[in-house]
């Protein structure tokens, strides 16, 4: 059985040998403010929010580091290394490799706990600003004893747009069946900012795997989104899934989530997308 669990296992194989290899409650939307020449103002997460237990006792995260400052989003298999990063904890980070093409970058870190733990995170992203001062990335971090993460971070959104709106960029979809097959792809995520509770669609392709869900749904007071019904695995062989997105950036310029196949099956899907308008 390829539990979520599993495929964090694999996923660190994959990812270090090549560098760059959520859902609100929509039921208590209040109406937020317009601001003047633009859209829904957007609060900031406040505290560490469990959104949801998986099937295997992993969780899906979501928390504010304010010191970055950044809104994290992922999938944990315990709390460890959500603590490490809610608390900015750790110690000693530096990079050992990073590379930059246009707004795209990948980087590998290295860091130690607050419990003295070897840390290895990898980083995949994208500028969201000219100047890279805003940005929307995806992490893998493992801390030195099992504990794994598969996130996404970014710059918080202050204000979101009022017109349709189309993401575009780079996707990461891993399978595990004994053997771990990961490929890259590209998505788009449409998003009707105009409605009272924004939502749209969703689509990411690679040679061999999809993702996708027709009823994405946006809680404008925190930015975040997720979808009712979502799918991910072999094209044409889907099977179900959760997304936990967020938009990133000031203005929303950006957008990333990670989707997860759901149940207890012979194989498990994992991936994450990363984008912007």
């Amino acid at each position: 059985m390829a539990s979520i669990k599993s495929i964090n296992i694999a996923i660190l194989q994959c990812i270090f040998l090549v560098a760059g290899c959520g859902g609100g409650d929509f039921n208590s939307l209040s109406s937020s403010q317009y601001q003047s020449g633009y859209g829904f103002e957007v609060s900031l997460p406040t505290g560490f929010r469990v959104i949801e237990i998986l099937f295997d006792g992993q969780s899906a995260v979501r928390f504010f580091v304010p010191d970055e400052p950044a809104v994290y989003t992922g999938i944990v298999e315990d709390q460890t290394i959500a603590s490490e990063l809610y608390n900015s904890s750790l110690n000693d980070v530096k990079d050992t490799m990073s590379s930059k093409v246009g707004g795209q970058f990948y980087v590998e870190r290295e860091a130690t706990s607050s419990e003295a733990k070897e840390v290895l995170i990898n980083v995949a992203g994208l500028d969201l600003t000219s100047d890279g001062s805003e940005y929307a990335s995806r992490l893998y971090v493992e801390i030195e004893g099992g504990h794994k993460g598969y996130l996404i971070s970014g710059t918080p959104v202050e204000v979101l747009p009022t017109a349709q709106v189309t993401y575009s960029g780079f996707v990461e979809i891993i399978s595990v069946d004994g053997a771990t097959t990961r490929l890259e792809g590209n998505f788009e995520l449409d998003i009707d900012f105009g409605k009272a509770i924004p939502s749209g669609v969703l689509s990411a392709v690679t040679k061999d795997y999809a993702f996708a869900a027709s009823d994405i749904q946006v809680d404008p007071k925190t930015a975040e989104f997720s979808a009712g019904s979502a799918v991910i695995g072999p094209k044409g062989h889907e099977v179900a899934a959760s997304i936990y997105g967020t938009f990133a950036g000031a203005k929303a310029q950006g957008a990333a989530g990670v989707i997860a196949s759901k149940g207890n099956s012979s194989v498990g899907y994992l991936g994450t997308f990363i984008g912007k308008r």
